[in-house]
């Protein structure tokens, strides 16, 4: 089952036999019940999927393209691992639900076309790669350079190769294969 969700300002779930919703400050949602889970007789039912998602995004970062205060619309996420290393637009599979963002494609589907829509022109190109610069959505931190993501891309036939993730928390830059 699949269910589609809009912002809204307050985090809460609902259940109602098979249907379920899940509102919260983040894009529209496509999420499916596991099938393996019972969230109807699993107690608490309410809460199991407002604390899964937040568990499951507290090392995620949201990003927007550079200085888009208008629109504030998230691009790309990005996962930072315990390593210092970092993964593009990661799964967000759980115990109870899966999480699907439906305005960040899947990585395997990103075109050059595509990154440039919704990344912006390139800060840099090279025979080598392409560079990307994302923001933190919505974040206002003091130093603007700790807010900053760069993402390097490779691309064979327009379609996305290899991603590099950098930043100031990315200790571990590496190239991953998409």
């Amino acid at each position: 089952m699949y269910l589609r969700m809009s912002l809204s300002a307050s985090l809460f779930a609902f259940f109602c036999s098979s249907t379920m919703a899940i509102a919260i400050n983040e894009p529209d949602i496509v999420f499916k019940k596991s099938a393996s889970a019972d969230l109807v007789s699993s107690p608490p039912a309410l809460a199991l999927p407002a604390r899964e998602l937040e568990k499951m995004t507290r090392d995620k970062r949201f990003l927007q393209k550079m200085n888009d205060y208008s629109t504030k619309r998230k691009v790309a996420l990005i996962q930072v691992k315990p390593d210092g290393s970092a993964i593009l637009n990661p799964e967000m599979k759980g115990t109870f639900i899966e999480y699907e963002y439906v305005h960040i494609p899947k990585n395997a589907d990103l075109t050059q076309k595509d990154c440039d829509e919704l990344w912006g022109h390139t800060v840099s190109t090279s025979p080598e790669f392409r560079t990307y610069q994302l923001e933190l959505a919505g974040k206002k931190l003091p130093d603007d350079a700790k807010k900053r993501y760069f993402i390097d891309t490779i691309f064979q036939d327009s379609k996305l190769l290899k991603y590099r993730i950098r930043g100031a928390e990315i200790k571990l830059p590496q190239w991953n294969e998409v």
